[in-house]
């Protein structure tokens, strides 16, 4: 699912992705309150692909928005 997850963000690159909308996406229904699935496949990506992933540059947590895909730190705010 990971992979899964990294390339829907990446297709949606700048764009913020709240955790319903990445969970219906892969998982291709509602979460039912468990999108939590999702905040821990966002973290295992992050120590994966992260320099650090304490301080996450490339996935980051836009708060009240979601998750998004900005590995230059230019476009997400």
């Amino acid at each position: 699912y990971e992979f899964n997850i990294l390339a829907l963000l990446m297709q949606n690159s700048g764009r913020c992705l709240h955790s319903e909308a990445i969970y219906r996406a892969i998982w291709k229904n509602d979460s039912m309150g468990d999108a939590r699935t999702v905040v821990v496949h966002i973290y295992n990506l992050r120590k994966k692909i992260e320099q650090d992933y304490k301080n996450p540059k490339i996935i980051r947590s836009i708060w009240g928005k979601g998750y998004c895909f900005d590995p230059d730190g230019l476009i997400c705010e």
